[in-house]
């Protein structure tokens, strides 16, 4: 459906054929084994990316004594009512799952280790009525895994670490989910917005706002790649061996516009960087746009480059040699 005008029977306007909502899930159980799959997606057709309602669902699991899941699938990940599979959060907390969490949602612990299978994650692709946020708290944190907040408008995602911040894995606001297969001019989702504070940062994984790429499909020549999001930095000592990155998306075809790149912000008494630090703007589709004038079919005049982004680095002794 088209974003804009009054519904229109047989017209090109179909305003009100929108994508529905996923529902609510919510199971429990003394002990708890799930080996199939459970799904509370958001519809399939109808819409367009820049203007759809539908939205993800939740999957709400509660258990006393024993939860089984490591056979199941889930879309999206289920919000756990125990949060840590190892510990407690008044001491040392280990995940080993995924884990979803809701809109909003503070988690706050003393030692958090996110083991290489385990996730904290907030979903709402192509959503333009949700937003994605959440916060985690903690002395000291450790993440092999993945924390993300990712939605098609709005997400963000704060981390706050009163010692120590270990990133082997990933932490996440890119943009994600754009190949649908309707014929608008739209844009990507959009990387988010991720702040990061603590006394003593160490990254050898991936740190990233990234706008979506645009994945081609028949019929969908002309989506532009997603806008790079914001990434701040806040600490005494940040040491990154791996990837920083607030790169736009990528046009998938003909006709598609690179994203703009983002907004990289670090500030810190020392930094010591021989990883990478990407704002690169997004590449345009299969040719390069030609300069001035509307669309017309036969030319090339909408695939451009996105624009380079911003990289701002406030210190007192810096090293870079990524």
């Amino acid at each position: 459906a088209d974003c804009v005008g009054p519904y229109a029977p047989g017209g090109s306007q179909n305003t009100y054929y929108q994508r529905g909502n996923g529902g609510i899930i919510n199971i429990t159980a003394t002990n708890l084994t799930i080996i199939g799959t459970i799904k509370s997606r958001m519809g399939h057709k109808g819409g367009v990316a820049g203007c759809t309602v539908g939205s993800e669902g939740y999957i709400f699991l509660n258990y006393n004594t024993t939860l089984n899941v490591s056979n199941a699938i889930t879309t999206p990940d289920p919000v756990i009512n125990i949060f840590c599979d190892e510990g407690d959060l008044s001491n040392s907390c280990n995940l080993t799952r995924r884990h979803g969490v809701v809109d909003g949602k503070i988690i706050s612990a003393d030692d958090l280790i996110i083991k290489t299978n385990g996730t904290i994650n907030s979903r709402k692709s192509y959503a333009n009525v949700h937003t994605v946020n959440f916060t985690v708290n903690a002395n000291n944190l450790t993440n092999y895994g993945e924390i993300s907040a990712i939605s098609y408008r709005d997400s963000s995602l704060t981390v706050n670490v009163v010692d120590k911040l270990i990133v082997i894995g990933n932490i996440t606001t890119r943009g994600e989910g754009c190949g649908t297969s309707d014929d608008h001019y739209v844009q990507c989702p959009k990387g988010g917005k991720l702040t990061i504070n603590a006394s003593d940062i160490n990254i050898t994984g991936f740190v990233s706002a990234d706008g979506a790429d645009q994945v081609y499909i028949s019929g969908n020549p002309r989506k532009y790649g997603g806008v790079g999001g914001i990434i701040n930095f806040t600490s005494s000592s940040i040491y990154a061996q791996g990837t920083l990155s607030v790169d736009g998306g990528s046009g998938g075809y003909t006709y598609s516009n690179g994203g703009n790149a983002g907004s990289l912000l670090i500030n810190a008494t020392s930094i010591n960087i021989p990883g990478s630090i990407t704002a690169h703007g997004g590449n345009g589709g299969a040719d390069d746009g030609i300069c001035g004038g509307a669309y017309s079919p036969g030319t090339n005049s909408y695939s451009y480059r996105g624009a380079g982004g911003t990289v701002k680095i406030a210190t007192i002794n810096a090293t870079l040699n990524g």
